[in-house]
């Protein structure tokens, strides 16, 4: 499409901090962590799947996951991914979902990738909605914004038959 830009990806660094603060503000607003899904983003997000989309030497768009734990086992929370809203739609984001999903296929650590977020979005990349009351996580979840996508094959067979919890791989600081 005409209408569809092509941005650089690379792997977070540290100084990143500042301009995700600005892109997360201003896809989410000041009150981003205010939903349910945040409960389960405490500690670092995973190192090696925090990416940055760049034009010009400027982020445009950042998407992150956490690891969680799900039936004992460690498996992978995708999200935020915030991007610039000038380019919300012209294909920045796709790329950068794309680019993290092949990765953490590479990295063969994790069987399932879960995710909160649109129905018509995520399915593109694979992702399903997750069988209606099959998970619960702490606080409120939007089953119809529940969604799942296998990193191996047959790791969706892994997960024993609901209600299975979604944690936190780590508490928050006391």
């Amino acid at each position: 499409m005409a209408d569809q830009i092509i941005a650089h990806i690379r792997k977070q660094a540290d100084g990143d901090s500042a301009s995700i603060a600005q892109l997360m503000r201003g896809t989410f607003g000041v009150e981003q962590t205010d939903r349910a899904v945040w409960h389960l983003r405490f500690g670092p997000p995973v190192d090696d799947l925090c990416f940055i989309a760049e034009l010009a030497g400027r982020a445009v768009a950042s998407l992150r996951f956490w690891e969680i734990i799900v039936a004992a086992r460690r498996q992978l929370l995708l999200g935020p991914l915030a991007v610039d809203p000038s380019l919300q739609g012209k294909g920045v984001g796709k790329a950068l979902v794309r680019a993290s999903m092949s990765h953490a296929e590479r990295l063969k650590s994790w069987d399932i990738v879960f995710l909160s977020g649109d129905n018509d979005y995520y399915p593109r990349f694979g992702f399903q909605l997750a069988p209606p009351k099959q998970f619960i996580w702490p606080g409120p979840l939007e089953q119809r914004r529940l969604h799942l996508r296998e990193l191996r094959p047959g790791g969706l067979a892994t997960l024993p038959v609901g209600p299975v919890a979604l944690l936190p791989c780590q508490l928050p600081d006391q």
